[in-house]
């Protein structure tokens, strides 16, 4: 069967601003557990998660204060910027709307129940309470928006095209909470509380079990940075996210440019680790890399208008 351009680009975007909610919330949800967590004087702030979606510089350009507050509304509830849970939704939900027909309708229920949680949101958000019952709210939703599209959209080229775009977002996020956690800014690299920050890191992207499960080793960076980058069984490590992008990738045709460019970056992921001076780099080079593969994807499928089948 034949799908669309238009229709695989929604079924992209949709699933990729979807997976960009989840993982925002989770993170910032785990970021106020931190700070409560650590001693006033080793609190790192709020400026790590200007860094999670790569649009600090346009909060800078708004010349207000790194507060809790603006940093908070900024993420959760601000339209101008595409990084926010609300813009995500609101994109997610629009994208969606072009490829009606090509979802399961039960979709539309969850979709109208985020949007009702963004407009009570919009109400008030006044203490770190009332932004965690949000969030949590916000996961529990996506959550089961997951589920019922794992159990209820055909596993053809329509689930692929969602499934990709969910794959390389998880993969951008993952990156991202390992790159804000390397250097001075993030907290990382304090030894007294390394453990406390790393344990966080891992329970931003649902890790801490699994890690303690399948690993002898105590918390640390050199540890965490490796099972997130490189265990092939852990559904948010970047290998696996990357090999789940492989699998889709050889259903569809036409996609030898994309192809490449995940199986380059994979071959990064498994290579030695860099010293620590060089890790801030080497995941800058991967985070690129995703980049790449995300333009490979939209320069084959879409802005070319080739027909895609499955």
């Amino acid at each position: 069967m034949e799908l669309l351009a238009r229709g695989a680009e929604s079924l992209y975007w949709s699933g990729r601003y979807f997976e960009r909610a989840e993982n925002l919330a989770r993170m910032i949800a785990e970021q106020i557990d931190l700070y409560m967590d650590l001693p006033v004087v080793d609190q790192p702030g709020w400026e790590p998660l200007l860094y999670l979606t790569g649009h600090e510089e346009d909060f800078n350009r708004l010349n207000r204060p790194r507060s809790e507050d603006e940093v908070m509304h900024w993420l959760l509830l601000a339209e101008g910027n595409p990084g926010s849970i609300a813009f995500s939704l609101r994109s997610a939900r629009a994208s969606l709307r072009t490829s009606w027909y090509l979802a399961p309708p039960e979709i539309w229920g969850t979709c109208n129940q985020l949007d009702q949680c963004l407009e009570r949101a919009r109400l008030g958000l006044f203490s770190r309470t009332a932004r965690l019952l949000f969030l949590r709210e916000v996961l529990d939703h996506l959550l089961r928006l997951n589920a019922l599209v794992a159990g209820s959209m055909s596993h053809d080229e329509t689930y692929l095209f969602w499934s990709l775009g969910c794959e390389i977002e998880r993969t951008d996020m993952t990156l991202r909470a390992l790159h804000t956690r390397i250097g001075p800014a993030g907290g990382g690299n304090d030894d007294e509380f390394a453990h406390v920050v790393w344990t966080s890191v891992l329970r931003s992207v649902s890790a801490h079990q699994m890690f303690r499960r399948t690993r002898v080793e105590d918390v640390s960076a050199k540890g965490v940075i490796r099972f997130l980058l490189q265990d092939p069984y852990f559904p948010r490590s970047v290998f696996h996210c990357l090999e789940q992008q492989i699998g889709h990738l050889k259903r569809l045709t036409n996609s030898e440019t994309a192809l490449e460019r995940v199986i380059e970056t994979q071959l990064r992921v498994v290579e030695q680790l860099p010293r620590e001076r060089d890790l801030d780099e080497h995941l800058a080079e991967l985070l690129e890399g995703v980049a790449q593969v995300s333009a490979g994807i939209e320069s084959t499928y879409w802005n070319s208008y080739r027909p895609v089948y499955a």
